[in-house]
């Protein structure tokens, strides 16, 4: 495919919309005037006439979607949806009926999906891909699901970090992706970031601010807090406080509320929330060794999202749970008034006597200067946006997608530009000593 020629649909234009603008247009040297914003409100909308791209308010649903997109998409145009609130499934489907190319960053219900609280399996990660797999597509249009910076560059990180920590422990050969983490002792797999990008600005009273969506990080913090479930873990006697979604599992907790043990590089162990995401179910899928005969895996390891947020954001998240968990009125983003800090995201691999991490590291100057609109939080995400775009160019045709089919070397390649330092390190890192690495090792808050 050619994104030349055909007509891009941006659903969106939030912290990801804006940041991602300026590289459609800078980077990719798109025409303007193929380009259009279809947003719920007014947000964005000075980013979008900055670079003379329609930008139109109307907000999507169940009702309205289809007509919506039948105006602005034709066959072989291309919809990059980088919304909150608008399913993922129904906007796949429709693409995939009209052979319009899509790309999302987080596979998303329609507005108020996540607050099911009678059908709690229905709000997990887990639930909402598989739904989107489980679907007959009739036309192999490529749909990339859940890819930007994670889900989505995680999972590139993934397989490099594996290799390189091949590399030090001297294993030279391997079957599989699973075969290798199984060689290398590999139990757990954090999504390990930290976010320290600050300002001196306050907190206004009843808002929340975040260095990317408010309202993605409120979702995410309220929905269970959910793990890739790894095939060494020994808590049947604690079964009643966990349920199985295919391979993984979610808590009786919001993950905002979940504390975890975690380890980056910038500052050692941190205290994370274990936030609920589609990479720890999909992850955990990649690295599956089965045994078909008992339907159980001989190896899978423990994957999970440890996220320890901007401290501006992780004092919104303490009043939000003050506050009984009451949507703040405000919903605020932390960009332009950012004066310090960085964000280091990455895999951090933990095994038996040790740990390797291995991922990005933007700080806030950086992301300034390669693109405008952007911090070192969103700057992330609109590479693993960038990669995903240069796979699809090179396979038009390869149907509903996710990161761990995609080629990690097209990915990379075409993000590292925008990912400040890419490296690993080695530690002797362990949550607990003496122990398993089983979950309830990481865990602060308990089960």
């Amino acid at each position: 495919m050619d994104f030349q020629c055909c007509r891009i649909v941006l659903v969106g234009c939030g912290s990801i919309g804006q940041a991602l603008i300026p590289l459609l247009i800078l980077h990719l040297h798109l025409d303007p005037k193929k380009i259009c914003v279809l947003t719920a409100d007014e947000i964005g909308k000075d980013v979008a006439r900055f670079y003379n791209i329609d930008f139109h308010v109307q907000s999507l649903n169940a009702e309205n979607y289809e007509s919506i997109l039948a105006v602005n998409l034709q066959q072989g145009d291309l919809l990059i949806n980088v919304s909150v609130g608008v399913s993922s499934l129904a906007l796949v489907k429709w693409c995939n009926r009209h052979s319009v190319f899509y790309l999302d960053t987080c596979v998303e219900p329609w507005q108020g999906g996540y607050q099911n609280e009678e059908h709690l399996t229905s709000t997990t990660n887990c639930y909402l891909r598989n739904a989107i797999f489980n679907e007959h597509y009739s036309h192999n249009t490529t749909a990339i699901i859940a890819h930007g910076a994670n889900p989505g560059l995680i999972s590139h990180f993934v397989k490099a970090g594996l290799m390189q920590l091949a590399k030090v422990k001297g294993v030279y050969t391997w079957d599989s992706w699973a075969h290798l983490a199984e060689l290398l002792g590999v139990k757990v797999i954090q999504i390990a970031e930290l976010d320290t990008q600050t300002t001196h600005e306050d907190i206004p009273s009843d808002s929340f601010l975040n260095t990317w969506s408010s309202l993605g990080l409120i979702s995410e913090g309220w929905q269970r807090a959910e793990a890739g479930w790894g095939s060494h873990e020994k808590m049947e006697n604690k079964t009643s406080m966990l349920t199985s979604v295919g391979k993984t599992i979610y808590l009786n907790t919001h993950g905002a509320a979940c504390l975890v043990k975690s380890w980056v590089p910038a500052s050692g162990e941190i205290v994370s929330m274990l936030i609920s995401h589609h990479e720890a179910s999909s992850i955990a899928d990649l690295l599956t060794l089965a045994d078909t005969e008992n339907n159980a895996p001989t190896y899978r390891p423990t994957v999970y999202f440890a996220y320890r947020p901007s401290p501006l954001a992780r004092e919104s998240i303490r009043r939000w749970r003050l506050n009984n968990f009451r949507l703040p009125k405000n919903l605020m983003l932390i960009r332009d008034t950012v004066e310090s800090g960085f964000d280091q995201l990455g895999a951090l691999f933990v095994f038996e006597g040790g740990s390797y991490w291995y991922g990005s590291t933007v700080t806030i100057e950086q992301a300034r200067h390669l693109l405008p609109y952007n911090n070192a939080t969103s700057i992330q995400v609109v590479a693993g946006i960038l990669g995903a775009l240069m796979w699809m160019q090179k396979n038009p045709e390869a149907g509903v997608v996710e990161a761990e089919s995609m080629d990690a070397d097209i990915i990379l390649s075409a993000a590292l530009p925008f990912l400040g330092e890419v490296a690993g390190f080695l530690t002797k890192w362990q949550p607990s000593l003496n122990g398993e690495l089983l979950l309830e090792e990481f865990l602060i808050s308990g089960l």
